[in-house]
């Protein structure tokens, strides 16, 4: 399959398609583009690079929207960027076979059936395309094709290694924020949502040709009009510097983009744990590391499924700690310290587990006694008064009068999910600050997560 692409055989597949595997082509040597060591240093660039990288990154970008929607403002956008790329590449050394994949994935953009063929052709032409790829993408829908991870032999151990080094430059740069978590993403089958990255090909060629800060602030401006219209509203808790009692606002989230973050931090602190092993004990061999690095394989789109893994996982921890099998150490308690806060987050804040986690609670609600209720209340009352400030204090004393009366389980039951949810992330901002805390704010810091893990431990007593 990958002889005949080459030799200019493309008329079995569609232009999306064609358009989809030029892009992923391009995606896989982008790395190479954005490198430092792929610019002309002794030439006097003035910020000539930067737009390089930008203007590639939109190529590519553009040619993976034209694989799924053909639509005339990203072609647009295609076209733009692809003439400055054209009129810019005799200044940088070594880049035009790079540059011309970039290109090549927007050839869509022409209009030419016999052009865009010929653009493919280029682009597998221009650098080693493995036929495994090709082989295993030839039955696949585009949107399939964008999200196949790269195989073959030409992503060695060595080009991941060089290229992780090469994406610092997109990681040091805040304006290149969106380019590379879509970067990242994208190579693990982990796309962000097409819709989104349509909305961004079509910011206006202006404000593209007025440089990289006029553009990051326009791809914020549509992410966050893009969150409001289809994200989840959930409470974020944080402590107010002046005083450290903690307050209450309300924020919009992409619950995709939260469990995609998730689990690549879920990765980097497992990583950073095994490495450690000889140390602890936890090690790749371990139940606990299994079961974590299936999450990362293949609990990407199941929420539902990351809860209950890391949750098994932290309390197998948890049980080889006691028992002496592994040994406290700095990395793993950082993995367990990642794995409480990831379960507090997904119960308070992923719709799909929350709805789930609120059914749980509404049941044993039904089943407190009143012993119960009330130390729960009173713990409410105790947060209220020295831990929080203005609306969560309010909340929380108002949530205690509703487990001190005859409120009804529905209503007793919202006091519990809400408060104890807050609480939740509490106690992880708490138990993060007390690790790094000294003096007077180490002590202080201390009681009040003393205060909060008392309930914490009765509200996880009972569910």
């Amino acid at each position: 399959m990958a002889d005949e692409i080459s030799s200019g055989n493309l008329s079995e597949h569609g232009q999306k398609w064609c358009s989809a595997v030029a892009s992923r082509i391009a995606l896989e040597h982008w790395h190479q583009v954005i490198s430092a060591s792929a610019w002309d240093e002794s030439a006097s660039n003035d910020g000539l690079h930067e737009r390089l990288v930008l203007l590639s990154g939109a190529c590519i970008l553009c040619g993976c929207v034209l694989a799924l929607d053909p639509n005339q403002k990203t072609k647009n956008l295609a076209q733009h960027a692809s003439h400055y790329i054209r009129t810019t590449t005799a200044l940088a050394s070594n880049t035009e076979v790079y540059v011309s994949r970039a290109i090549a994935a927007n050839a869509a953009a022409t209009g030419s059936k016999a052009n865009f063929e010929d653009y493919c052709r280029r682009a597998m032409k221009a650098g080693p395309v493995d036929p495994q790829f090709i082989a295993l993408v030839e039955e696949r829908e585009p949107a399939q094709v964008l999200c196949t991870p790269w195989v073959g032999s030409i992503h060695s151990e060595a080009t991941a290694h060089r290229e992780r080094d090469e994406l610092l430059l997109l990681d040091k740069d805040p304006r290149f924020s969106f380019f590379s978590r879509w970067y990242k993403q994208l190579k693990q089958g982990a796309p962000l949502h097409w819709e989104l990255a349509k909305r961004v090909t079509h910011i206006d060629l202006e404000i593209w040709d007025s440089g990289l800060t006029a553009v990051a602030a326009a791809i914020a401006e549509v992410e966050r009009e893009w969150l409001a219209a289809k994200g989840s509203q959930v409470e974020e808790v944080y402590a107010d510097p002046t005083d450290d009692r903690y307050l209450v606002r309300e924020k919009t989230i992409d619950p995709d983009l939260m469990l995609s973050g998730l689990i690549e931090n879920l990765e980097r602190y497992l990583v950073r744990a095994a490495r450690r092993h000889n140390l602890s004990g936890f090690s790749e061999l371990g139940v606990a590391y299994e079961i974590l690095s299936d999450t990362v394989l293949y609990c990407r789109e199941d929420p539902q499924g990351v809860l209950t893994n890391i949750s098994i996982a932290r309390k197998t921890i948890a049980a080889n700690l006691v028992d002496g099998t592994y040994q406290v150490e700095e990395s793993l308690n950082a993995l367990i310290l990642f794995i409480e806060r990831a379960e507090t987050q997904l119960c308070a804040d992923h719709p799909a587990v929350r709805q789930s986690y609120d059914r749980f609670v509404e049941q044993r609600v039904r089943q407190l006694n009143d012993q119960q209720r009330l130390s729960i209340a009173e713990g409410f009352r105790d947060l209220s008064s020295n831990v929080a400030r203005d609306r969560l204090a309010s909340d929380y004393a108002n949530h205690a009068k509703l487990l001190e009366t005859n409120s009804g389980h529905e209503a007793q039951a919202d006091a519990i999910k809400v408060s104890g949810g807050r609480t939740g992330k509490i106690a992880v901002d708490l138990a993060e600050k007390v690790k790094t805390a000294d003096g007077s704010a180490l002590n202080k810091a201390t009681g009040m997560l003393m205060r909060v893990q008392k309930v914490v431990e009765l509200l996880s007593n009972l569910f």
